[in-house]
């Protein structure tokens, strides 16, 4: 959980914003873009789930992304606080 996330933060290049891809002002704009994937073996291979996990975490930690130190230190934080056992526990899990 804790390392796709993180690979974000190293590699921005390989990664679209929604913004990069459409004008619209929508509440995820700034969420990074999920490629088209009709492939259940793409949709569960590190990249995609990877940008499913790092959309899926709070806003305030998406806000920390550009501060790696700090970002990494609340992530770990976050992950400590709430054990998550699989990718569908950590999915279905909501802070409201």
């Amino acid at each position: 959980m804790y390392g796709p996330q993180i690979n974000y933060n190293y590699n921005r290049e390989l990664f679209l914003a929604n913004t990069d891809v459409h004008t619209f002002d929508t509440r995820y704009k700034n969420d990074l873009h999920l490629p088209t994937a009709k492939l259940k073996v793409f949709q569960q291979g590190a990249f995609y789930s990877g940008i499913r996990a790092y959309n899926h975490l709070p806003v305030n930690i998406k806000d920390l992304s550009c501060d790696v130190k700090r970002f990494k230190r609340v992530l770990k934080a976050f992950f400590q606080m709430h054990s998550f056992h699989s990718l569908e526990e950590y999915f279905n899990f909501n802070l409201m």
